[in-house]
């Protein structure tokens, strides 16, 4: 029954936390796809979410590496297609080099046998800031290293972007990244 109302999703376990992603709609399937991007890794997995059932599952099948300029699907055709920042083996254009947006895939969706059962969602937990070895290892913060950060931060260029450092934490559960 669909009510178009927002509701808690109380599903058991969810894809892996990424960032980078593509996200799609298949109205064929009713599902909401996931695919791709990065976590400490480059990730090439694809889930589903089933709103009706309340459930994530695997789909089979590796999604191209790189990160997603776009993604979109063909509904009429059952096709997702992603657009990369990969470049094929084969292209020797120049200008590819500095524009990013290389390579176009698309993927057919088939309901059948499409979906991973040997592959159960992980339970959905809190993030840490560390590692778990460092977390339980008792590793107080850095107090040297928080001075520096905030001596940065105060003598930043106005209007200028600054680099700052790989913080090294794995994308959250959630990201904004689609």
């Amino acid at each position: 029954m669909q009510t178009r109302k927002w509701r808690s999703s109380k599903a058991k376990g969810s894809a892996p936390p990424r960032a980078g992603h593509f996200t799609v709609y298949d109205p064929g399937t009713g599902w909401l796809i996931i695919g791709g991007g990065y976590n400490l890794e480059e990730l090439t997995d694809m889930w589903a979410y089933d709103a009706s059932e309340d459930k994530w599952f695997k789909l089979k099948g590796k999604v191209p590496v790189g990160w997603y300029v776009t993604a979109d699907i063909i509904p009429d055709e059952n096709k997702i297609i992603l657009t990369t920042s990969t470049k094929s083996e084969k292209d020797r254009r120049s200008c590819d080099e500095i524009y990013l947006v290389r390579t176009t895939y698309a993927f057919k969706i088939e309901k059948e046998n499409l979906v991973d059962n040997e592959t159960v969602p992980l339970k959905q937990e809190k993030m840490l800031k560390r590692t778990i070895a460092e977390a339980t290892a008792g590793t107080e913060p850095n107090p040297e290293r928080r001075k520096a950060q905030l001596e940065r931060l105060k003598n930043m260029p106005e209007n200028e972007w600054v680099l700052l450092s790989n913080p090294g934490r794995p994308a959250p559960l959630r990201t904004w990244g689609s």
